[in-house]
């Protein structure tokens, strides 16, 4: 079986960190997906985080509609990327 990225490294792929970190090393800075998408991976992954942990987090309507067609251009880019590989 083909080992992935994530196998063959020894970034922690188990935390979002560590898979955040992969995506940058392996896809971003190769050129493989835009750094626009870097930067939107970085603003999502820092949204969660704040939700999950900050005790009073809120987010609004304006807040989702800003970061969801980022997202989903992210999302096309990624699924686009696993079909050549």
């Amino acid at each position: 079986m083909k080992e992935s990225y994530y196998e063959r490294s020894d970034i922690d792929t188990s935390t979002h960190n560590g898979v955040k970190s992969m995506i940058s090393m392996n896809f971003i800075r190769k050129g493989l997906l835009s750094i626009e998408h870097g930067a939107t991976l970085t603003d999502l992954f820092n949204q969660r985080h704040i939700s999950d942990y900050e005790a009073y987090a809120f987010r609004d309507a304006s807040s989702v509609e800003y970061l969801l067609p980022k997202a989903e251009a992210f999302v096309e880019a990624v699924e686009s990327l696993a079909k050549k590989v």
